[in-house]
């Protein structure tokens, strides 16, 4: 009888991303599209790094070329056809790929000096969106796209490890060297850098996935029972699996704990929350020691902890997703702007529990400007952990009466960034689309306020007031502008189907047979100018007036003062 499998030797990160880029690593075509956000790729990074298991990977001789191929996204074309295809891996592989190739849509940072400062290598890396045209990812990329402004800051681009024509991490510590002045701050350079290639950089490139081989005359009815069983059965393993074994001889199941959570909390099953935020909540909660929701921290708790809080930081929790879903218009999960939020978020609840009356309004009012500052801010767009220990002992000290935490005291609106706000920016677009839903627009088939049952019997979405098809049939250039908040609403899918091709004008002249089209209009934040400019089919006239609508919608909902000093 044939052997399963032909190989299964580890391979290491490296000879895994050169295989990808040079076009001998592929996929069939029946695979999904590479969907992973950069916060999931940053996990994946720290990972690595720090020698933890980062799943298996399974794929396939191509000698038999049984399927259509194509490359992994990011690959530069090659024109070959690969000798390997991936089954299992695909978004890990690639999310890799683009991040040391620097070859997809979002940037990659270590911050070399916080490094060796902290020795956390996730509080050490970062992420920008690569076609920022403005704000502080722009002028972060700007900044250390020069050589010298890295050696200064010591800034290192992930993809100069590997990627094609750079330096490798031993190159660009030697040109390091060579900025400094002196002997002496060589050297100095030198031992901290090289502490750093033997710490780190060496840990990730001898880094090895478990790697399974399938024999090239595997049927193709067996590949893909293979791949379909797969992704139906995937299993994420991590701290609250280790945690539920490690507790377990002490009496105590966190998931049977979590199971009976489910059953008490509505607003945690429908938000399919992952019960390690509880964890997360449980680590920031503790007081005899710092307030940390690190994965070090959390593998850090003990069991009488968690048997004491656990029912107050799930409530919290809850608390937290209500208040979101009453006050925030965050209606459905796929409109969270930041799951990583709703730690900070239960603490806040959880510290504050015993606060009554005005004291509670208070202090919820404060959380809510919170929310809408670092959302607006991009806050938690990278070092989520450390963003939250900041913002809960901070928003705490607020809520007590001190002063104003950072994230909201530094908020500043960036409304020329709403022209670039597409679905792609995931936090600012959700946070403008739920800033929208919470000031109860009406839905254009039933002219009913927009509450959840209903947005999820019409299945209402975000779709385009100018219809991408109509725009590319009346003069406007394709691009990224079409596709900006500034073009969407909350559309049901009857409307949405009728819309189709047709122009503003002709759409509109429908619905208003039927609803006040004028009080539709503007409980979906569009003002009479921009109505005006929706009537005449004049595209860039109403991205003007939307623009300055949802920009007064922002200042309104983080609570922005304009400065004195620039009145």
């Amino acid at each position: 009888m044939e052997k399963l499998f032909e190989d299964t030797e580890p391979r290491t990160l490296t000879n895994l991303l050169m295989l990808a880029h040079t076009g001998d690593l592929g996929l069939p075509d029946f695979q999904r599209d590479f969907v992973w956000d950069p916060s999931a790729t940053a996990e994946l990074l720290e990972s690595i790094a720090n020698q933890h298991p980062a799943g298996s990977l399974l794929a396939i001789h191509n000698r038999e070329q049984l399927f259509g191929t194509r490359p992994i996204a990011g690959v530069p074309a090659t024109g070959k056809t690969p000798m390997l295809l991936l089954l299992d891996g695909q978004q890990r592989t690639t999310s890799l790929y683009q991040a040391f190739y620097g070859a997809g849509d979002h940037l990659y940072w270590l911050n070399l000096k916080l490094l060796a400062e902290s020795g956390d290598f996730g509080e050490a890396l970062s992420y920008t969106r690569r076609d920022a045209k403005r704000g502080q990812a722009f002028h972060w990329n700007k900044r250390y796209a020069t050589f010298e402004n890295q050696a200064n800051h010591l800034i290192l681009p992930l993809a100069e490890l590997y990627g094609e024509g750079r330096l490798g991490f031993n190159e660009w510590m030697r040109r390091v060297r060579k900025t400094k002045p002196t002997t002496e701050e060589q050297d100095g350079i030198e031992d901290l850098l090289g502490g750093i290639r033997d710490t780190w950089i060496e840990q990730i490139n001898r880094y090895e996935f478990p790697w399974v081989l399938l024999n090239a005359k595997t049927k193709p009815d067996a590949i893909c029972t293979i791949f379909e069983t797969l992704n139906r059965t995937g299993v994420k393993l991590g701290p609250f699996d280790l945690l539920e074994a490690r507790f377990r001889p002490k009496g105590l199941s966190i998931r049977e704990l979590w199971a009976k959570t489910r059953e008490e909390h509505a607003e945690l099953v429908r938000f399919d929350v992952d019960p390690y935020y509880v964890l997360q909540v449980l680590a920031l909660l503790r007081t005899d020691r710092a307030p940390s929701c690190k994965a070090s921290a959390v593998m850090d708790l003990k069991a009488e902890h968690v048997r004491e809080h656990w029912d107050l930081a799930a409530a919290s929790m809850a608390k937290g997703l209500k208040l979101l879903e009453d006050d925030c218009g965050v209606l459905l999960p796929k409109w969270l702007p930041y799951a990583t939020q709703l730690v900070p978020l239960a603490a806040m609840f959880a510290s504050n529990a015993a606060l009554k009356g005005l004291a509670e309004g208070d202090m919820r009012r404060k959380i809510t400007r919170w929310f809408w500052c670092a959302v607006f801010s991009s806050a938690y767009g990278a070092t989520p952990n450390t963003q939250s220990e900041r913002d809960m002992q901070e928003v705490n000290a607020w809520i007590s009466g001190k002063a104003e935490p950072r994230v909201v005291r530094d908020f500043e609106p960036d409304f020329d960034k709403l022209e670039e706000t597409t679905p792609k920016e995931r936090a600012v677009y959700r946070g403008l689309i739920c800033a929208v839903l919470s000031k109860g627009p009406r839905d254009f088939h039933t002219f009913r306020p927009l509450e959840r049952n209903l947005v999820e019997a019409n299945e209402v979405d975000d779709h385009h007031l100018f219809p991408q098809a109509y725009l590319a049939t009346s003069g406007v250039p394709e691009g990224k502008d079409r596709d900006t908040i500034l073009n969407r609403t909350l559309i049901d899918r009857a409307t949405n189907q009728r819309i189709l091709k047709a122009a503003p004008a002709d759409y509109l002249g429908v619905v208003g047979q039927t609803h006040d089209l004028k009080v539709l209009l503007e409980s979906h934040q569009i003002d009479e100018i921009a109505q005006a400019a929706l009537r005449a089919n004049d595209f860039a006239a109403f991205k003007e007036a939307r623009k300055a609508t949802l920009g007064k919608l922002m200042i309104e909902k983080a609570g922005w003062i304009k400065p004195a000093s620039v009145q």
